[in-house]
């Protein structure tokens, strides 16, 4: 009824009773720490907390509700029957895909927003007024279909699996490609090649197109092996190599290495909109 105002609600593990008992045991001279796994739902909580100064200060009004869900069903069970959450306009929580769930059945005939702040699994399946905000590796997968598409729809475009991995990543990402790329071409289609293991996709680089190479899995030792396979032909041919952003993470392949193989990464969260690097 009043768009300047808004009442927000967070239901996270905070486990403060555990916190207090788990600090008692430190002594004097030592440094205090968190019980288990409390650290990261207070740091979301304080860039909550960061977020709603500023849209207080931008002219929104904001009440703001705090719960300790306690990582227990019968906690969270006991804060939707308070009846100040039916007057909540989005719920931030629970942490855990186990105990979201439980709280998006609980609250599925509701229209309140509820977010899931780190679940990458589908929570939001059967429930519509839940929202995840890490995106899926299938949903991943389907916007480097799409960018593929529309920048290198007619390349050499060569999709990459693991021997051992399934197949079902792969498909995904063809048939994206095969879709976008319909739309703009619909007489000439391009089916990108499904390659298997390392050596496939090596014997299916072209010199005369640019190769766009997809890995459709995030195994880190199946990377590095066909990394340092196309290392040495990124000389003599264009490569672009596309992937999940689990390869920042990826201890033994040198920064050179990468740039040499014009790496492009999909990212739930690290991107600066107009900053070229």
């Amino acid at each position: 009824k009043d768009s300047t105002f808004v009442n927000l609600a967070v239901m996270l593990p905070f486990q403060f009773e555990k916190n207090v008992e788990f600090l008692k045991r430190f002594k004097d001279e030592q440094d205090p720490q968190l019980y288990r796994s409390t650290r990261t739902f207070i740091e979301l909580y304080q860039g909550i907390k960061m977020a709603v100064d500023s849209a207080v200060r931008a002219g929104l009004n904001v009440q703001l509700f705090v719960f300790d869900t306690k990582r227990d069903t019968a906690e969270i069970a006991k804060i939707i029957a308070q009846p100040v959450l039916k007057e909540m306009d989005m719920i931030i929580g629970p942490g855990y895909t186990n105990t979201f769930k439980y709280a998006a059945e609980i609250l599925k005939e509701t229209k309140i927003p509820l977010i899931s702040p780190f679940s990458k699994k589908d929570v939001t399946k059967g429930y519509p007024n839940t929202i995840r905000v890490i995106p899926s590796d299938k949903s991943h997968y389907k916007v480097i279909g799409e960018y593929v598409a529309n920048h290198y729809y007619n390349e050499n475009i060569i999709i990459v699996m693991d021997t051992l991995g399934s197949d079902e990543a792969a498909k995904i990402i063809q048939r994206e490609i095969m879709a976008k790329g319909m739309m703009f071409d619909s007489i000439k289609l391009n089916i990108p090649k499904i390659t298997k293991g390392v050596y496939q996709p090596i014997n299916s680089i072209k010199g005369d197109k640019k190769n766009i190479i997809i890995l459709a899995n995030n195994k880190e030792a199946f990377s590095s092996k066909l990394t340092a396979k196309l290392i040495p032909l990124s000389s003599s041919n264009e490569i672009i190599l596309f992937g999940l952003d689990d390869l920042k993470k990826y201890k033994n392949i040198e920064v050179d290495y990468w740039d040499s193989l014009n790496i492009h990464v999909t990212s739930t969260s690290d991107i600066k909109y107009g900053y070229p690097l």
